[in-house]
């Protein structure tokens, strides 16, 4: 019986991704956190703790079910070393009840840039690029910007100039959209407006 309920827990954080949780700044185990990690040195966790207050959420990874029946108890560990990086000296035994109440992250803190800010703002963009006999993939960084909307201003139509008809003829020509109707079209339009 005490396998099924450590099996419903595991079920919990299957997935790629999933093993991770996300615990807000005002959740009780955000504290629980810091209390932990302030027992290491303060070089090995500050940029932890600088990651965590910057997102206003810190991230810790499901290791496994412990407990009983009675007491469920979900192990993560605190990974301030870097997700990468076992922590097994880093271990936070959170009750079933609580542990519940924690989002999924839905991906990795290195895929979602915790631990790189500066990459949160770059996409990897992988170009196919055909050579003679073979396919290269170049991989590129392109950093992603924001449009901000400004306020278009309305401007008054004008009756368009001779020079510029004679642009869009050339234009429609160009792209092969001239068909001669529309000379005949404003040609009568200049001979109404102006003859």
């Amino acid at each position: 019986m005490s396998k099924s309920f450590k099996s419903e827990i595991k079920k919990r954080y299957e997935g790629r991704g999933n093993t991770w949780v996300k615990v807000p700044k005002d959740h009780v185990v955000y504290n629980d956190i810091i209390n932990l990690i302030s027992k290491f040195k303060k070089e090995e966790t500050q940029k932890y703790i600088s990651d965590i207050e910057r997102e206003n959420y810190a991230w810790i990874r499901f290791s496994k079910p412990s407990g009983n029946l009675n007491n469920k108890l979900h192990v993560f560990e605190v990974r301030f070393r870097g997700a990468k990086y076992d922590h097994k000296d880093c271990i936070l035994e959170i009750k079933d009840s609580v542990a519940q109440t924690l989002p999924l992250l839905g991906n990795t803190p290195i895929k979602l840039h915790l631990e790189n800010p500066e990459k949160k703002n770059k996409i990897d963009i992988v170009k196919k690029k055909e050579d003679k006999n073979r396919t290269i993939f170049i991989e590129e960084e392109i950093i992603e910007s924001k449009i901000v909307p400004i306020a278009v201003q309305e401007s008054k139509l004008t009756t368009p100039t001779l020079k510029e008809l004679k642009e869009w003829k050339d234009f429609l020509k160009a792209e092969g959209l001239y068909s001669g109707e529309e000379e005949t079209s404003y040609l009568w339009f200049i001979k109404k407006k102006y003859l």
